[in-house]
């Protein structure tokens, strides 16, 4: 997560970056954190550290929507977790037939982190975005486009090309009217962010403190379904 941030900054500040994409080719876009080593940090009783992790996303991701140039995420395979709240946090998101969005918190006893909840809100409203949360039901590509998830659905073999396309018609584009636009977006629709991922933290934080996350983990980790009320 430190690399990625550290990528976005440098993207931010050089003058020679005008869009940014975030893409993968690959099946899985990405499948969120690492579950074995937040389990262990669990069953060693490491709250900061535990923490310490929630904090990071939440950087990144407050980082995403206040920066200046715009981010398109460009989606293949399945992205779930914090792989998708990543996804939630850019400006546009162009997804192929393959795509798979699924929010997978709940499954393992978490609750949200990266603002999933409350991005997906913004994207699809918050009754379905209740309802994806509570069940972790995957969002496919088709379904993504039709519930206003995502901006494009595009063939698996032409996204790459479909989103190099979108990023440099937007490169010769008025970039400052974009910044401007952008801000106006996060000060219309994202101004209380920051509060929100300070709650969502030690929410997360708690739910990771919990014999619920330390079976939810462990069934995920072994294949089988978990026993969250033995």
């Amino acid at each position: 997560m430190t690399d990625l941030l550290e990528a976005l900054q440098v993207a931010e500040e050089d003058p020679e970056t005008k869009v940014i994409v975030l893409g993968s080719t690959a099946k899985v876009f990405s499948a969120g954190g690492d579950l074995a080593t937040l389990k262990q940090h669990a069953q060693d009783q490491k709250t900061e550290a535990m923490k310490v992790l929630v904090e990071k996303v939440a950087e990144i991701i407050l980082y995403m929507k206040q920066m200046k140039k715009l981010i398109i995420a460009a989606v293949n395979g399945a992205t779930a977790g914090t792989g998708f709240s990543l996804v939630l946090a850019a400006d546009r998101i162009i997804a192929s037939e393959k795509a798979v969005f699924m929010t997978a918190f709940i499954k393992v006893g978490l609750v949200s982190d990266g603002a999933n909840f409350y991005l997906l809100s913004k994207q699809i409203g918050a009754s379905r975005a209740m309802h994806y949360s509570l069940t972790s039901e995957a969002i496919k590509g088709t379904e993504a486009y039709s519930i206003g998830l995502v901006s494009q659905v595009v063939p698996a073999d032409d996204l790459m090309e479909k989103t190099k396309r979108v990023a440099e018609q937007l490169a010769t584009g008025p970039l400052s009217a974009y910044e401007n636009l952008k801000a106006l977006n996060y000060h219309s629709n994202y101004e209380d962010l920051e509060k929100y991922l300070q709650l969502e933290t030690t929410k997360q934080t708690e739910a990771m403190q919990t014999e619920q996350f330390i079976e939810g983990t462990t069934a995920f980790l072994e294949k089988r379904t978990p026993n969250f009320n033995q």
